[in-house]
Formats: structure tokens, C-alpha cells, sequence
């Protein structure tokens, strides 16, 4: 392969500052003091020797008012990050939430626009700094967590909910991407999508899993026109109160990605066991990260693009987050000696995340440490969310350098 492999870590950047009864704010940069600690949490995924990092501002803070930005803090982070310590950011312009000023936020007629001009806004600041960019963090997820549970603004319910955001996180999708590359003349923008693998000891449900796996595409198809009144994903949207014309007009608007992004977790499906009351059930705790190699080759027969592993980790003491890491790095390696151009590899994150349960509930920050990192965080005494080594920091830093070596080539 002629594209040299690449490292990368990850920063949880999930930012949804919107408060309601029941809902605390989740700003994740805020809840683990990264606003605070940029500079050492910098060092330290420098440290790795990673060459790239998933990282993304808060547009509810560099925007605070409708056109008027505040770049105070981002002007010291990235320019640190790119030319102190030589990292490029894979830069997540929307990872899921929106501004205060956008009170229907992405039901709102006119986020489309706003969002691609925040995105112009961003790239005339930092286009020499910054030449990677993922457009939208996870629409699959973004729609489901704010069109059809309710739980993120604008906290629409049902499936009409869901489709009614998937084609404006597309929408948004698009103009953003026409921008980027207006302003970014020879930039790399990465989709990015939380992919799942079902599978069963029955082969009857394969079809049944062929449409589950190909409908987590449904933005990547609607944003690249790629989407066909044959897939379950075109039914769907006609189903659900998307008429043919807002269809056909997204697909004439279509946007090609450069790279694709696979997330996939422990958590991202499983074992489909058939079920006398239910019909079926997925059996939690199923998957392996070998399951990694299936999803690769689902989404390199998809986009056929370069396939980058965007995000994985496990929700495991070291010893088990370590043999997921060996377990989807050789995924990884099988793919690649199979010829497919499987680019790249991100832990994410890197260091202890806030679980997305502190929104729903009352306990302390404290109960919510969500440890799927190579740095595990706990709080000191004067309440700083200290990150501490584990030994999967010097166990990623030598497979970085081995990997320089022709261990991955």
C-alpha cells in the first residue's frame, strides 16, 4: 500500500450544553477539564508519538452569538497541537451538539446554512493548520440520540423524528463539505459512522442483517447520492414523512468523501439469539474485537475508499482493553494482507471519558468516570481530574514505533 500507516488517539468531544429538567449539561472538555489541562493532555498523546489526533471545538463556545465568534481558546490549542508538537488533527467540526442561539437546533430550517458557516468560519482561521475534517461526528447516532429518543436537543421522538434529522444533518453535511473544499483546496474530509455487526448461529436472519448493516449508511449514502430506491434506507425515509423530491434533491446535491471512518466497540451489536417472547434478542458482550475485520470489509465494499479505524476501546480493565487492542489490530493486519486499503488506527479516547448516563441521572461526576483510555483520570483532592498511566500507554507507544519499523507496512 502506498499510503503510509497511520496512528491516531482520540479526545472525547461531545458537547451538549443544553440543560433541561432531568437532563444536567454534557460538555465532556468541561466535565474532564480539558479547557484546563489542554496543554498536558496534549503532551501526553504527543508523548505516543501518534501522528494524528481526533479532536473538535465547541461550536456552542467559539460561536456564542449568530455570527460572531470567539477563537481565544482554540488560537492557543491549535497552533500548539500542530506546530509544537507535531500532531494533525482529524478535526470534528460537529460532534453532536449546537449553540445555544439555535433554539430548534438541528430542526431548526436554517441550520444547514449556519452549520456550513460556521465550518467556512473555522476553516479561513485555521486552513493552514488544519487540512482534515470530518464534517459530522456520527450521524447515525446524532439522529437517534436527538430525532428519536429525545434525549439531545431538539429531543424529537419516534422514527419520523429520526428521519426528519437525517436528512438535515445531510443537508448540513453537504453545504459544509462544498465549503471545505472551496476553502481548503486539497484537504481530506472523513466520514465518520458508528458501524454495528450482528451475527447469528441462523442463517434465516442474514437478510435481516444485511439491512441492519446497510442502513447505519443511510447519511454516507444520502450526503455521496449513493442511496437507491432499492435500499431498506430509501423505503424508510418515504415511510417517515421525507418526501421523493426532499430525496432527490440531496442526492443531486451529493459531496464525495476522501477517507471513511469505522467506530466500533465491544458494545456495537452481537450475537442475535432467537427469542420465544420477543422474536429475538442480541446477546450483550458478544462481540470480539476480531468482529472488527467484518465491519472493515462492510465498509470498504460501501464508500471504496481508504477505510481509517476512527474510534475503538472497550469498557474493560487493562488487561481486557489490552486484548481488545491486540484483538482489532489484528483485524487490521488481516485487512491490509488482504489488499484492502485500511489506513489507520485511533484509540478512543485516550484518556477517561464522562459516561453519557451523567445527562439522565443525579449522582456525583465522580460515579459517571467512564474508563476506556491508555490514561485513567480519577479526582485529587482539590477536585482536578488527575490522568494517571496505565500500561497501555508504553504498550501503544511501542506499537506506534514498531509499526515505523514495518511491523504494520
Amino acid at each position: 500500500m502506498n499510503h503510509p500507516f497511520l496512528w491516531a488517539a482520540g479526545i472525547e468531544n461531545t458537547f451538549i450544553p443544553q440543560a433541561r429538567e432531568n437532563l444536567r449539561s454534557m460538555d465532556q472538555f468541561a466535565l474532564t477539564q480539558h479547557y484546563d489541562l489542554w496543554r498536558e493532555d496534549l503532551d501526553r498523546v504527543a508523548s505516543l508519538g501518534v501522528s494524528h489526533l481526533r479532536w473538535g471545538p465547541p461550536w456552542y463556545r467559539v460561536e456564542p452569538q449568530r455570527g460572531q465568534f470567539d477563537w481565544s481558546w482554540t488560537d492557543e490549542v491549535i497552533p500548539y497541537m500542530v506546530q509544537e508538537k507535531g500532531i494533525a488533527p482529524i478535526l470534528d467540526l460537529m460532534h453532536y451538539g449546537t449553540p445555544f442561539w439555535l433554539s430548534d437546533s438541528f430542526a431548526d430550517p436554517d441550520y444547514p446554512a449556519y452549520v456550513a458557516d460556521y465550518a467556512a468560519a473555522f476553516a479561513e482561521r485555521y486552513r493552514d493548520l488544519v487540512h482534515l475534517y470530518t464534517p459530522l461526528n456520527e450521524p447515525f447516532v446524532n439522529a437517534e440520540f436527538c430525532g428519536k429518543l429525545g434525549l439531545w436537543p431538539p429531543y424529537l421522538t419516534g422514527e419520523e423524528g429520526f428521519a426528519r434529522l437525517i436528512v438535515q444533518l445531510v443537508d448540513g453535511q453537504q453545504r459544509t463539505m462544498a465549503r471545505l473544499r472551496e476553502l481548503v483546496p486539497g484537504g481530506t474530509l472523513v466520514a465518520v459512522e458508528a458501524l454495528t455487526w450482528h451475527y447469528s448461529a441462523d442463517p434465516n436472519l442474514q437478510p435481516t442483517f444485511d439491512e441492519w448493516h446497510d442502513f447505519r449508511f443511510i447519511s454516507y449514502d444520502l450526503v455521496t447520492g449513493a442511496l437507491t430506491d432499492r435500499q431498506p434506507g430509501y423505503t424508510y425515509l418515504l415511510q417517515h414523512g421525507v418526501s421523493e423530491n426532499r430525496i432527490a434533491d440531496l442526492l443531486t446535491a451529493a459531496q464525495p468523501f476522501d477517507w471513511f471512518g469505522a467506530n466500533f466497540y465491544p458494545w456495537s451489536g452481537g450475537e442475535v439469539i432467537a427469542d420465544p417472547e420477543t422474536g429475538t434478542r442480541t446477546r450483550r458482550d458478544s462481540l470480539t474485537g476480531d468482529h472488527l475485520e467484518s465491519v472493515l470489509r462492510l465498509a470498504y465494499n460501501k464508500a471504496q475508499l481508504p477505510i481509517l479505524v476512527t474510534e475503538t476501546s472497550a469498557r474493560r480493565h487493562v488487561d481486557g482493553r489490552a486484548q481488545w487492542m491486540d484483538e482489532t489490530l489484528a483485524a487490521v493486519r488481516r485487512c491490509r494482507a488482504d489488499g484492502l486499503p485500511v489506513i489507520g488506527y485511533t484509540w478512543f479516547p485516550v484518556f477517561t471519558m464522562i459516561d453519557w448516563a451523567y445527562r439522565t441521572d443525579t449522582q456525583p461526576i465522580e460515579d459517571h468516570l467512564l474508563h476506556l483510555g491508555l490514561w485513567d483520570s480519577a479526582f485529587d483532592a482539590e477536585g482536578v481530574l488527575q490522568r494517571h498511566p496505565t500500561p497501555l500507554v508504553e504498550r501503544y507507544r511501542e506499537l506506534v514505533n514498531h509499526s515505523l519499523e514495518g511491523e504494520i507496512s
